[in-house]
Order: C-alpha cells, then sequence, then structure tokens
C-alpha cells in the first residue's frame, strides 16, 4: 500500500492535494444532509435534545474522522518503517457532559 502512495505521489505531484466542497442543508428538527460529491450523509440529534434521532448525531461522524484518520495514518507508518501491522479494533472512547459538550 505505501508503495502505490509513494509512486502515485512521484508520477502525480499533486495528488492528495484537492479542496474538496460540500453542503449542509438543515431539514425538520436537528435533521442535517451533509453532500459531498456523490457522498451523502444524514445526521440528527435524539428524541431527548429536540431532534427526531433518523441518523448518527455529528458527534458519531467527528469521532469516525479523527478515528479512521488516526488508524490509517498508524497503519502507514508501520508500513514505511517495517513494522509488522494487526488490523484489531482499536477503542475509541467519548465523555458527555449535561450541557451537551463532548470530549473525544
Amino acid at each position: 500500500m505505501l508503495t502505490r502512495l509513494t509512486e502515485a505521489l512521484r508520477t502525480r505531484p499533486t495528488f492528495g492535494r484537492e479542496t474538496s466542497h460540500g453542503r449542509a442543508v438543515t431539514e425538520a428538527g436537528f435533521a442535517t444532509i451533509y453532500r459531498e460529491g456523490e457522498l451523502v450523509l444524514r445526521a440528527d440529534m435524539p428524541a431527548g435534545v429536540g431532534g427526531s434521532g433518523t441518523g448518527p448525531t455529528p458527534g458519531v461522524y467527528g469521532r469516525a474522522a479523527v478515528a479512521t484518520c488516526t488508524a490509517l495514518a498508524v497503519r502507514i507508518a508501520a508500513e514505511r518503517w517495517g513494522v509488522p501491522y494487526s488490523n484489531h479494533p482499536r477503542p475509541f472512547h467519548k465523555r458527555s457532559f449535561a450541557e451537551g459538550f463532548t470530549i473525544l
């Protein structure tokens, strides 16, 4: 995998350097649709806080972004340094507070 990434960057210097554009549109309550190209994601808040629970909360998407980015960085670094990599799930924890704030 690392060899392919390295070769792509060598032969196409602009590979991986792009600006993405997305759009978020709110619907009833707190439901929100995010579109970026062909990708469509729906987020909502639980009914207990005014949403309708029709999709994951924005916090779920945020944690998924951080967790997947971290997992990929670890795997790429392991390949680069020749360290054996085992693909076991990594725990990712959150703590929420009554005020609605979340710490990743």
